[in-house]
């Protein structure tokens, strides 16, 4: 708004800014900062412009290295500022205001307090827009509208402890680093076959001095493997070659066409026409100088652990598909998938800001799926890549087992250590297995987690739980589903796969002896598992043996199970 001078009569005014650090740099005689600083406020009151001081940092002026060489610094701006001599901007934190200037009422009065919040995503965007001429000057890339939305949206979401628009900002600045780097370095498909190339040589050269009749088929393999890696390796080499010249004669255009702004319009059009025939290859190219929002997405995976392909799904699509990737891993628990897929649909659409994405708990008997399901959860939904957290709550019984979690003064190299993985994976799954058997102040402790979505170690430091998804997991009950499948009622055939609601009762009751109803109220969902049958067994064993089959397919090793071994199986195990 300075620059298009849309601002109050009385505030055109040039702003300048004055930078501290830069002062400081090599004052190690006594004055000489002072001196410095004299010379610059000397020569703003002697201007004909009227100007507007901004200091970033300015409670560096009553540094400790400051009072080292002056009395104080401070005084010779209150000195301009009591004669109305200077118009003064200062910026600084809370903490460092409280440290310095609170100390001096003299200088606060000078300034007016104004408290900066975090600007917005849009006025993020504005600013980004702001600055996107300046990193195509510096870069020589082109940044899209998408990627600086992209990066003002994914910053806030993903980029925690950093505040908006310094971390887009940062996010935009090494997306063009990144291209930059790409532009001037080796491709990755290029690399990927030069080292594949290398070991097959070596492949090669140990394969032709044996004489057995299983290397000499081998080294016929390589070596046709290795005239077709030759092949597309020199291929993309000259593609590579004659883009990079390409991608330099385009900078060296879009050069020539900003210091050609002021010739004429067919000179600037006859550019801009190479320009755009250029443009028509771009989808084919191994170069790529335009930060797109593919570019962003891949840096903040990069930062934050989260896999490029699930970036670039929302959640909600994400999970339209759930249901049956989840189906290829666990069997015949439709009705339980269903609950959690809708569960986690309805945390998508209807998100509290200061909740955890989705709590869960989990009962059943041992070896019963609990645990299954949650690994095919971690694999197929959400945004959970990074290995799970995964904890067995039998070895927290006692009531000092609590510091192990979340106490991180302990000295002890595992303690704290639930605290320091969330906050290095704050997008994950957090399983408790056997979660029954914690101690009492440890369930309590979650009851935090799962009210406010953080939790507070003994630091004062705030651990971000938001982004999680917690499963209880739980033997609470089993007793009563063994006894059913053992002698099930008139209202539960032996065939039929579903527990009796006589069952489902007796195991919310014992439940509910076990964890407080405030407790049970705040989680999303508690999912009761399926007894077995015969046709649930077979059909693990035969999705396990599919499993099988395709590892030992690479040791040349072929298994198969006829259904009728399959039941003879079943009946021995199950008695």
């Amino acid at each position: 708004r300075i620059v298009n001078q849309d601002i109050p009569r009385t505030l055109s005014k040039r702003l300048i800014g004055l930078d501290m650090q830069e002062l400081l740099v090599g004052t190690s005689y006594h004055d000489e900062f002072q001196q410095r600083l004299k010379s610059v406020l000397k020569d703003i009151k002697c201007s004909n412009d009227s100007f507007i001081l901004f200091i970033d940092e300015i409670h560096l002026m009553f540094g400790d290295k400051i009072k080292q060489n002056t009395n104080d610094a401070a005084d010779l701006l209150k000195a301009m500022l009591g004669r109305d001599e200077l118009q003064c901007i200062g910026a600084t934190t809370l903490d460092t205001y409280k440290e310095y200037i609170e100390k001096d009422p003299t200088f606060e009065t000078y300034f007016q307090q104004i408290f900066g919040e975090e600007v917005s995503i849009n006025d993020c965007i504005s600013i980004l827009h702001s600055l996107k001429d300046r990193y195509k000057l510096k870069f020589g890339v082109q940044i899209l509208d998408s990627a600086l939305i992209l990066a003002a949206q994914l910053s806030h979401h993903y980029i925690i402890n950093q505040f908006l628009p310094d971390k887009a900002i940062d996010l935009i600045d090494e997306a063009c680093v990144t291209a930059c780097a790409q532009i001037d370095s080796k491709p990755e498909i290029i690399d990927q076959l030069e080292r594949r190339k290398l070991e097959l040589d070596v492949e090669e050269t140990a394969l032709s001095q044996k004489k057995d009749k299983a290397s000499e088929q081998r080294l016929k393999e390589v070596q046709k493997e290795l005239i077709d890696f030759k092949t597309k390796l020199q291929s993309l080499e000259l593609r590579h070659k004659a883009e990079k010249e390409r991608v330099d004669q385009l900078r060296k255009l879009k050069q020539e066409l900003r210091n050609l702004q002021i010739k004429t319009v067919q000179d600037q059009s006859e550019i801009k026409h190479q320009i755009t025939e250029d443009k028509k290859q771009e989808q084919y190219r191994l170069l790529n100088e335009v930060i797109e929002s593919k570019t962003i997405i891949e840096i903040v995976g990069r930062w934050t652990g989260i896999s490029v392909s699930k970036l670039s799904q929302t959640e909600s699509d994400r999970l339209l598909i759930l249901h049956e990737q989840t189906n290829q891993i666990i069997v015949e628990q439709d009705d339980t998938i269903d609950i959690i897929v809708n569960n986690l649909t309805n945390r998508v659409e209807l998100s509290s800001p200061n909740r955890l994405f989705a709590s869960l708990l989990f009962l059943g008997i041992t070896n019963f799926g609990k645990t299954q399901l949650e690994k095919a959860l971690r694999l197929k939904s959400l945004n959970f890549l990074k290995p799970m957290i995964h904890i067995n709550m039998s070895e927290y019984t006692e009531s000092r087992s609590v510091d192990r979690l979340i106490d991180t003064l302990s000295n002890y190299l595992d303690y704290g250590q639930l605290m320091e993985d969330v906050r290095q994976q704050p997008y994950g799954l957090i399983f408790f297995d056997d979660f029954e058997k914690a101690h009492p102040q440890i369930r309590n402790s979650f009851l935090e987690v799962l009210q406010h979505g953080c939790l507070m170690n003994e630091k004062d430091e705030m651990v971000d739980f938001k982004n999680t998804l917690i499963i209880l997991a739980s033997n609470i009950g089993a007793q009563y589903v063994l006894e059913e499948v053992k002698n099930p009622t008139s209202s539960r055939k032996v065939s039929d796969e579903n527990l009796s609601q006589t069952t489902k009762d007796n195991i919310m009751k014992e439940v509910r002896s076990y964890f407080q109803a405030e407790f049970l109220n705040i989680l999303d969902n508690i999912i009761i598992f399926k007894p077995a049958n015969i046709s649930y067994l077979s059909s693990i064993i035969h999705l396990q043996l599919k499993l099988l089959k395709e590892d030992l397919k690479q040791q040349n090793i072929m298994i198969d199970l006829t259904d009728k071994t399959i039941i003879l199986i079943l009946n021995k195990g199950c008695g």
